[in-house]
C-alpha cells in the first residue's frame, strides 16, 4: 500500500494533518479505520523471512500484532525470556534485525514523533540500526505540537505505564510526572525525530484510541 492511498475519513482532519505533515518530513503515513486493520496492514510489510523486532507497546498487543508475529515469524521476541540477561540480549539483536514494529507515545500535528523511553531500545531502533520500522499509533495520541506532546507523556503516558508495570514511582500516585529519581524510573531518554533522511519509517494512524 502506498502512503497516503487510505484516506481518513470525513471529520478526522486531524489526522489528515498530521499524515501530510509526516510526508513533509519524509515520514511514509498510512491511516487505518480499526485495530484490525492496522494488523493486517502490518503483517503486509513483513515478510516470512524478516527477522522481526519489536518495542514494549500496549498498542501492539491491543492490534494483536505480537500474537501474529508469533506464529511463523522470525519474532525476537524477549517478553517470555527466562531472565533480564536473556530479555537484554534480545533487545541488542532487534537493533539490527530486518524489521522494527512498535508504537509512539505521541505525534505532533507537524510530523513529529516523540518519545520517551526507558532502556532506550525503542528510540535506538527508530532512529536507526532495523531495516524497516512500522510505528502504529491511535488517533488519541495526535498533539498539536511538542510542548502539548511532552504534557501529554507527562501526565498520561508515563504515569499509566508506571501503573501498568507495577513500578514504584510518584507519578502513579499523583498522575503526573514528577522528575523522580527513583529506580523504578521509566523516563530516561526523550527523543523527538523531526525528519529521517531514508524511507525506513512507516507511520500507520488508526482512527481509535489505542495504548497511553
Amino acid at each position: 500500500m502506498d502512503a497516503l492511498s487510505t484516506r481518513p475519513t470525513k471529520g478526522t482532519s486531524m489526522i489528515d494533518i498530521t499524515m501530510k505533515s509526516l510526508e513533509k518530513n519524509n515520514i511514509k503515513a498510512y491511516f487505518v479505520p480499526d485495530r484490525d486493520k492496522a494488523r493486517d496492514l502490518v503483517m503486509s510489510m513483513i515478510g516470512k523471512s524478516d527477522v522481526v523486532g519489536s518495542g514494549g507497546s500496549v498498542t501492539l498487543d491491543e492490534c494483536k500484532i505480537r500474537d501474529a508475529l508469533r506464529k511463523g515469524y522470525k519474532f525476537l521476541d524477549w517478553f517470555p525470556a527466562k531472565d533480564d540477561q536473556e530479555k537484554n540480549e534480545l533487545r541488542r539483536r532487534s537493533l539490527t534485525c530486518d524489521v522494527f514494529v512498535c508504537g509512539t507515545n505521541a505525534i505532533t500535528m507537524d510530523g513529529k514523533l516523540v518519545n520517551v523511553d526507558g532502556y532506550g531500545n525503542r528510540v535506538a531502533a527508530i532512529i536507526y540500526g532495523p531495516k524497516k520500522v512500522i510505528i502504529v499509533v491511535g488517533k488519541n495520541k495526535i498533539t498539536k505540537n511538542i510542548d502539548e506532546a511532552i504534557i501529554r507523556i507527562n501526565t498520561v503516558a508515563a504515569p499509566k505505564n508506571c501503573e501498568r508495570l507495577n513500578r514504584k514511582t510518584p507519578c502513579v500516585k499523583t498522575g503526573k510526572c514528577m522528575g523522580c529519581s527513583s529506580p523504578d524510573r521509566l523516563c530516561s531518554s526523550l527523543v523527538i525525530l523531526e525528519w529521517q533522511r531514508s524511507q525506513r519509517i512507516h507511520v500507520i494512524i488508526v482512527d481509535e484510541e489505542l495504548g497511553f
